[in-house]
Order: C-alpha cells, then structure tokens, then sequence
C-alpha cells in the first residue's frame, strides 16, 4: 500500500448559525490535503498515482468553492440574509451539509472526489494553522 498526498489552498467565507463565534460571516485560508491510498501498481511513468492526475479531480472541487460564500443547509432553515445576495451575484455555493464547519467541508470535499478515485482517500482541512478535521471515504463508492 502507497499513500499519495497533496496540499491544496483556497478561500472562502462562511458563518455557523448559532454559534457565539463564528456565527458572523466571516472568511478563512483553507489548507487541504487530499492523501489517496493505493495499491502498488504503476503507470507507464513509474507512478503510483501521478500528481496531475489527482489535480483534475481535485481541483474542480475545490474551484467551486473558492472565493465563495459557502452555503449549508442550516443557514438555508434560518433564512440567512446573506444567502440570496450571494446567490444572485453568482458568490454563493450551496454545499448541501448541515454546516460548513472544517469536518463538514472535509466530508464534501472527501465525497465529490472519493467517487472519481480508485483508492481510499482521506481529506483534511485545515481552517487555521491550529485547527483541522479529517474525513475518509473508500474510492469509488
């Protein structure tokens, strides 16, 4: 077994209803690593999984997410003002989890690219240097 990892970045906003501080829209400087477990088997380059592979399923995902104000299902029941601003202007991605917290996004993040990858895939995001969440999802479920 080969663990293959990547980072990537991006920027987004978002706002966790109730919460006592985060419950304002605010913005933060994601750091995701995408790791992909695989079997032993090489391409023709000697590659287990090449980089610029993981980066087409990769980045799509996360390209729909950045610099947007990212929209959960919680923040749809509480009728968030912001919402339709954003979503009239193009700025708003509505991601269809109960909250955009770091777990949940891992989990949408983990989800949308486990399905186009052969392989276990574990994402992490980092929403501060100090804080992270994991999520694994089996390939090709």
């Amino acid at each position: 077994m080969i663990t293959v990892t990547k980072k990537y970045e991006f920027s987004a906003a978002h706002m966790l209803e109730g919460h006592s501080k985060c419950g304002h829209l605010h913005g933060h400087n994601y750091v995701v690593t995408v790791e992909v477990d695989l079997e032993q088997e090489q391409d023709s380059q000697q590659m287990v999984l090449d980089c610029v592979l993981l980066d087409s399923v990769v980045q799509p995902v996360l390209d729909r997410l950045a610099g947007k104000f990212l929209i959960s299902t919680e923040n749809i029941r509480m009728k968030n003002p912001y919402i339709n601003i954003a979503v009239d202007r193009g700025d708003g991605w509505v991601l269809g989890v109960s909250t955009t917290s770091p777990e949940h996004l891992a989990e949408y993040i983990a989800t949308n690219i486990g399905e186009l990858i052969f392989g276990d895939v574990t994402v992490t995001v980092h929403d501060t240097d100090n804080s992270s969440a994991t999520y694994w999802v089996g390939g090709n479920v």
